[in-house]
């Protein structure tokens, strides 16, 4: 299932633009999903319910095809990319930027590390020992696209904190 669903530019290029969704959903190997399912753990535990299940699998289909997109417009060099470490940097940014009105504090803290960590990765590589838990590269753009997609998603879910809008689009009152 691996080679039919992975990113991979060649056959993307060649007219398989599923692969710029489904690259997000396969992973390198057990180790690899089972760390990025700790992590999806993590971040439904701390802002599962920060905003509803559609907004949820709208935020997923967003950053995946931001993700996909981004590699295949930006980054030219990468022929092939598995997992959900882009997915999961855009969940954490979309849920803090959503819920930024009534936990400001723990959502500015949360955007900073998220942006330390991105900074880092851009200037100085992965960090240290994560190509090795994952077992293979660590593609660091995919974080970026996916950090930056969630953003968006979130200022626009977020203008409540919870996520939620009223009947007409706009936040409900508080």
């Amino acid at each position: 299932m691996q080679d039919l669903l992975c990113y991979e530019r060649g056959a993307i290029l060649n007219g398989q633009w599923w692969r710029l969704l489904t690259g997000s959903f396969v992973h390198l190997n057990s180790s690899h999903a089972l760390m990025n399912i700790a992590a999806l753990l993590l971040l439904w535990g701390i802002y599962g319910t920060v905003i509803g299940d559609g907004a949820w699998l709208a935020v997923t289909l967003v950053c995946a095809l931001v993700v996909g997109a981004g590699l295949l417009l930006l980054n030219p060099e990468i022929s092939r990319y598995v997992g959900l470490s882009g997915i999961l940097h855009g969940y954490l940014t979309a849920a803090a930027m959503a819920e930024r009105r009534s936990h400001t504090r723990m959502s500015v803290v949360l955007l900073l590390l998220a942006g330390g960590k991105l900074l880092w990765e851009q200037t100085l590589g992965p960090l240290p020992g994560s190509a090795a838990a994952a077992g293979g590269n660590v593609i660091v753009d995919a974080h970026l696209y996916g950090a930056a997609a969630g953003l968006l998603c979130g200022w626009f879910l977020g203008r409540d904190g919870t996520g939620q809008t009223g009947q007409d689009g706009s936040a409900p009152a508080s």
